[in-house]
């Protein structure tokens, strides 16, 4: 599930299939599923991470959209 304490910032509707989301949480990327009435989603699976690096721990996925051609665009905080 979603750590406590962090926070979704883009959520994307994920094409074809039903109750499935492509989230962010924190440096991380994920895939949702949820019903879209409970209080808690039925699965989080992360499926990557980006800025590992050190010096950039405090980073965070902030803003972001699918383009065209299904491509995940995002800026960093």
């Amino acid at each position: 599930m979603i750590p406590t304490g962090d926070q979704v910032s883009i959520v994307i509707p994920l094409e074809g299939s039903k109750d499935k989301f492509v989230i962010t949480v924190g440096r991380n990327v994920a895939i949702m599923t949820w019903d879209g009435e409970s209080s808690t989603p039925a699965d989080v699976k992360y499926v990557c991470s980006v800025d590992d690096e050190k010096e950039v721990q405090n980073n965070r996925l902030n803003d972001g959209k699918v383009d065209p051609t299904g491509r995940l665009w995002s800026g960093m905080t």
